[in-house]
Formats: structure tokens, sequence, C-alpha cells
């Protein structure tokens, strides 16, 4: 089996085997149970969430009270609240295990003291990524928004209900439909 941990870590920045595995041995390992929160609005984000089995997503309630999805990851993904972790501020969003869900977490300290050690592992700030989704789904027309999805992350199709993939990518459940549709006539 190929170990999707070793396969993302190296995809974050080059490590030694001795380096990789001074990482490894900072995680730890947590279980969360379908519908139970990672974090939840108003907590401070302290750690970073690596997926190895199931699924987890972010959301917030809008002004509507409609929930808005933010983020959707899948195995081998990292996730963390950047805004919260980097500003040490409470957080705005919610994040749920929507299966059950096996994680590999790398909290602050540890992370402090992975830096502590050697500057190699400020590489692991990647981790925190860009966040460029918001831009992304504004810059964009729905059906461009969709088949990058289609193109880049179709593991997310097949996990995530519509509804999910359709607050993700900003657009109505119904919106979504007719896109697929057209996407599907042209194929």
């Amino acid at each position: 089996m190929i170990d999707i941990f070793l396969q993302s870590i190296r995809s974050i920045g080059s490590f030694t085997e001795d380096e990789i595995d001074t990482v490894r041995n900072a995680l730890s390992p947590k279980f969360y149970k379908k519908g139970t929160l990672l974090l939840d609005q108003g907590e401070v984000c302290s750690c970073f969430w690596f997926l190895e089995t199931g699924s987890v997503y972010s959301y917030f309630f809008n002004a509507a009270l409609d929930q808005q999805t933010t983020g959707l990851y899948v195995r081998g993904s990292w996730l963390v609240d950047q805004a919260s972790f980097t500003a040490r501020a409470p957080s705005k969003y919610k994040i749920a295990a929507f299966e059950d869900t096996e994680t590999l977490i790398l909290n602050i300290h540890d992370l402090h003291d992975l830096i502590g050690r050697s500057p190699v592992f400020f590489q692991l700030g990647k981790i925190l990524g860009n966040p460029e989704h918001d831009a992304f789904r504004k810059e964009r027309g729905p059906d461009e928004r969709y088949l990058q999805l289609l193109n880049n992350q179709p593991q997310l199709l097949q996990t995530f209900p519509l509804k999910y993939i359709a607050s993700y990518l900003g657009m109505t459940p119904e919106t979504l439909s007719r896109v697929r549709k057209r996407i599907s006539d042209i194929s």
C-alpha cells in the first residue's frame, strides 16, 4: 500500500528520511466519528490535520442561516483554518467529519519544536497553502469552476453530496445541475 503521508510530505518539501521520520514521530493519531467537529466556530485552531482515511468539510452559516461550505477534504489532504492558526484568533468556521475519519495531528507546539530543531521544517508552512478559493469563485463562471473541480479533484465529486459541491463552488444546487447537464451534453 502506498504511504499517503509519505507522498504528501514529499510534495511539501525536500526532507531527508530522518527528517520525515522526525515529522512522523511528532504527529498524533486521532479518530473522529461522522458528524464530530474537529474545530468549532470561535475556537482557536492550534493544529494541522492530515487525513489518513475519511473526509472532512469546513463551513459557516451565512446571514440567512444557510450553510456555506468553504472546504472539502479527502484522504491524503492536509487541512487547517489558516486565518485562525496564524493570527491565533477565533475561527469563523466549523470543521466537521463528513464520515468516520482517521487523522494525524501536528499541533502548534510540536511544529515550533520541529522548527527549533532545524530550519528545514519551515517547509511545513506550505501546508497553510494559499487561500485562493474565494477569489477562484468570484473570477470564474460556474462552468469553469465545475470543470476545474472535475479535472483536478474528481474524488470530491465521488465523496460529497451535490449540495455540498454546489455550496463549495458558490452556486445553488439547481445551477450545478444545469452546469453538469451542459458539460455532459458537450462530452
